[in-house]
């Protein structure tokens, strides 16, 4: 019986071993996948912030002039001018010049059947071949839409509308323009909001516009992508460089390439690593924190379970599973207790009479009713200071710390008559219960089973006097319950 409980508690430890290591597992993968999910969100985000404010950017200080220009070129305002044999320039300058004024951007027109170009701050000028190298790129590029850059005293960004006649006829351009400088502030605020930078590259890998101050455009030339360091290596696919990562101005960035359609450019966002690599390692931290938190939380209420798990165990081991006393294992262990603390003590053993007889009269059920109302009556009539156990079968024993014998009678004696006036039944009648103890006084120092001995030596004297009565033993002499009741 004792190997198969002993089993059972070794599967229980082992099923709960499982399971713990089974949650721990599961908390792990499950913080881990959340702490990755955190990160790509944590990234989406930062990709987001700073995307979103590019758009922006792009709408209102790059599409913006475009839009004006592809308006003018569709306009009435210009239209007498364009479809003209011979142009008014007096007046056409003075009209260019109040659209400047009420846009606030430069404005020329480029008329192919005149080869002349009108600008809105009053100049107009032949258009001649190795002159005018903007207007000739164009015509052999052949584009609805081109972006330049011109005016070499104060280099304009110009976005440059292709106006066709009927039967697909060319026959010039409409440019709207706004000075560099303007879009590197623009730019300049952007970057100190944000902390991006950016580079604006055409169809040809040029850098047409940046937020980078070193690489200010100076007399039309405008930087290749291979000129510069971070792009010169041969890894690097100039065509594709999405999530790309390269080290400019001893800084590393990630870049994040956006395509603008209208004029085949591509926007080059350059995002600090550092920044990413603090946002990911605060995201990394706190998921850390998460997992820690969790697994002290598992391992916390694990450790409360093992606790009340291995009390149970030990209330079980140490519990007579019939009665709910203590068991002999339990009784030792407090005797040990008591030896420590040099107590003095009565130990008292109770024996039930007749219990074979019982048995084989009633049954084993009424017999084990018989002794669970026994441990009741003794639980009941002893001090919560004493220790109660069955020591097997029908024997209890019972530690009683005292400084002398008397307390340890008087107990047993009152115990001995509460027994006796038992109401138990079995078939419609009563079964008469009676029980016999020994008392035995002495030091803990001793051992258990040398004053468990001397009280079974008492219990026996009190069964062959007659049963139903209380004898006591010290080291010195015999007491017996007559003698008792004369004293008392």
């Amino acid at each position: 019986m004792d190997r198969r409980l002993d089993t059972r508690r070794y599967l229980k430890s082992r099923a709960f071993l499982l399971v713990l290591i089974v949650a721990l597992i599961c908390t792990f993968v499950i913080t881990t996948i959340c702490a990755i999910n955190n990160i790509v969100v944590e990234q989406n985000q930062i990709q987001q912030k700073s995307v979103t404010p590019v758009f922006d950017l792009v709408n209102r200080e790059l599409l913006k002039p475009l839009y004006l220009a592809e308006s003018f070129a569709n306009s009435f305002a210009l239209e007498s001018e364009i479809y003209a044999e011979h142009v008014d320039e007096d007046a056409l300058l003075k009209k260019l010049e109040k659209m400047e004024k009420r846009f606030g951007v430069t404005v020329f027109l480029a008329l192919e059947k005149q080869r002349r170009q009108y600008m809105s701050d009053g100049r107009a000028f032949d258009l001649n071949e190795g002159e005018v190298y903007w207007y000739f790129e164009a015509l052999q590029e052949d584009k609805a839409i081109m972006a330049d850059l011109g005016q070499a005293e104060d280099i304009h960004l110009f976005f440059d509308v292709k106006i066709v006649g009927e039967g697909e006829s060319f026959l010039g351009y409409v440019g709207v323009g706004e000075p560099i400088a303007t879009f590197l502030d623009k730019f300049d605020e952007y970057k100190s909001q944000y902390g991006y930078d950016f580079l604006f590259v055409d169809d040809r890998n040029e850098i047409v516009l940046t937020s980078f101050a070193d690489l200010i455009i100076i007399d039309q030339f405008a930087p290749s992508l291979s000129d510069l360091g971070a792009f010169s290596s041969r890894d690097i696919d100039l065509r594709n460089l999405d999530s790309e990562t390269v080290v400019m101005r001893n800084e590393e960035y990630m870049i994040s390439e956006i395509a603008i359609q209208e004029f085949d450019w591509r926007l080059l966002l350059l995002t600090p690593t550092e920044m990413r690599k603090a946002t990911v390692t605060k995201t990394l931290l706190l998921n850390a924190f998460m997992t820690f938190a969790l697994v002290a939380s598992i391992l916390a209420a694990s450790y409360a379970l093992l606790l009340q798990y291995k009390f149970s165990l030990e209330s079980s081991s140490l519990t007579d599973s019939l009665t709910g006393l203590s068991n002999r294992s339990f009784l030792e262990r407090q005797y040990i207790r008591l030896r420590k603390k040099q107590a003095m003590l009565c130990v008292v053993v109770c024996d039930l009479d007749r219990f074979k007889s019982i048995n084989d009269t009633y049954g084993h059920n009424v017999g084990d009713e018989v002794l669970k109302h026994t441990a009741n009556i003794l639980k009941k009539q002893f001090r919560e200071g004493d220790v109660v156990g069955r020591w097997g079968g029908e024997e209890f024993v019972i530690l009683v710390p005292s400084k002398s014998a008397d307390l340890g009678i008087k107990i047993a004696e009152r115990t001995r008559q509460e027994l006796a006036s038992a109401q138990i039944y079995a078939d419609g009648q009563r079964v008469q219960l009676t029980a016999s103890f020994g008392v035995c006084f002495g030091s803990a120092e001793k051992p258990m089973a040398k004053l468990v001995g001397m009280a079974d030596v008492a219990l026996y004297q009190a069964k062959d006097q007659g049963r139903n009565r209380v004898i006591a033993k010290d080291f010195y002499s015999t007491v017996s319950m007559d003698n008792f009741r004369a004293s008392a």
